[in-house]
């Protein structure tokens, strides 16, 4: 799909079939379970495939404001949510060197804040291939948008990258996925019955790792 000139695709675990493995690949489901401090994990069915995709700051967890009185995707009061140690995550895929202008940006500790406006932006640098996890409730932004006219635009529009979320196997890791597939089958053009059954791989991938989904969780 076309989102403000780049090229984005959600759900690519399932649409996309040259990707399965990568959503899949042990080295990432290996952070994934690091960050998370187990070994029981479950796929929460998001994925994204970008190409000149940038974002401001802003949250995984589907905060869109501070004083949201529903924190997003998990349906809690923000007083509740951003507390306590990290329950979904995400794990980010960058496929080329990252420069000053279109590296991710991250505030430190905004995992424990509701609020949108970096209090430390700090920038994270990577080079092609490398693998970076954060709390989805954390602050984050892809990229700085240049001005319209700038020929900084060009390094935008070939960031790729993808990303990947996996959680505790947990009531509050099966609300988040719900709701956030419910966004994805939108994003597809799949009605609210709909289920999102394509599958080129990633699931068996997943499952031979011992890794479930948050459908039959």
């Amino acid at each position: 799909m076309q989102l403000e000139g780049a090229r984005v695709q959600p759900a690519a675990a399932h649409f996309v079939p040259g990707l399965a493995w990568l959503y899949a690949h042990p080295r990432v489901i290996e952070l994934a379970r690091t960050a998370l401090g187990t070994h029981d994990v479950i796929f929460t069915g998001h994925s994204d495939a970008h190409h000149g995709f940038t974002q401001g700051w802003h949250k995984d967890s589907g905060s869109t404001a501070l004083g949201d009185p529903l924190a997003g995707y998990f349906g809690e009061p923000s007083t509740s949510l951003f507390r306590g140690q990290p329950e979904v995550v995400k794990v980010g895929i960058y496929l080329q060197e990252s420069t000053d202008l279109n590296c991710l940006r991250v505030d430190p500790g905004s995992h424990l804040r509701p609020g949108l406006q970096p209090l430390r932006p700090t920038r994270v640098l990577m080079d092609a291939g490398d693998l970076v996890v954060f709390d989805v409730r954390l602050t984050h932004a892809g990229a700085v948008v240049p001005d319209p006219d700038s020929t900084d635009l060009d390094a935008l529009r070939e960031r790729m990258s993808a990303f990947v979320t996996f959680g505790l196997d947990t009531p509050r890791t099966r609300a988040f996925a719900r709701a956030n597939m419910e966004r994805q089958k939108g994003q597809v053009g799949l009605g609210q019955d709909s289920t999102v059954a394509a599958d080129h791989g990633h699931e068996a991938l997943l499952a031979s790792q011992g890794v479930g989904t948050w459908e039959d969780s």
